[in-house]
């Protein structure tokens, strides 16, 4: 189980204690599995926006819409979930998405707003 997973099953109980973010990063970025803190993606951050409305229902966890706001330019290429504790080396990684809607998207200043997916991970415990 990753360090982002432990720091979150610990917090079910009280999600207000747990700050998600979203990061956007470029296409330069490319995933690699031991990637395990924001430090080890900062280089390719466009921007980042901070979850809210944090339930987990039926094992899934869900946040609200959000949006990505003063980003002046680039390319997008994919999304990166993280739990933030305000330091990248100790913000842990939770997940990476280069599926979602209207991935690639050219950033030319204006807010961005983004539709949560359905879930942003599935939380089994066993």
């Amino acid at each position: 189980m990753t360090t982002a997973n432990k720091l979150l099953l610990s917090s079910l109980g009280d999600l207000s204690s747990v700050t998600i973010k979203c990061s956007v990063v470029t296409s330069g970025y490319v995933y690699d599995e031991d990637h395990e803190t924001l430090e080890d993606i900062s280089d390719y951050v466009l921007g980042t926006a901070t979850l809210a409305s944090l339930v987990v229902s039926g094992g899934e966890l869900t946040c609200a819409n959000f949006a990505f706001t003063g980003v002046a330019s680039g390319t997008g290429a994919a999304l990166v979930y993280y739990v933030s504790s305000g330091t990248p080396s100790t913000s842990y990684l939770l997940g990476y998405d280069d599926s979602a809607t209207n991935l690639p998207y050219v950033f030319t200043g204006p807010d961005v707003p983004v539709t949560a997916p359905a879930y942003l991970m599935k939380i089994t415990l066993v």
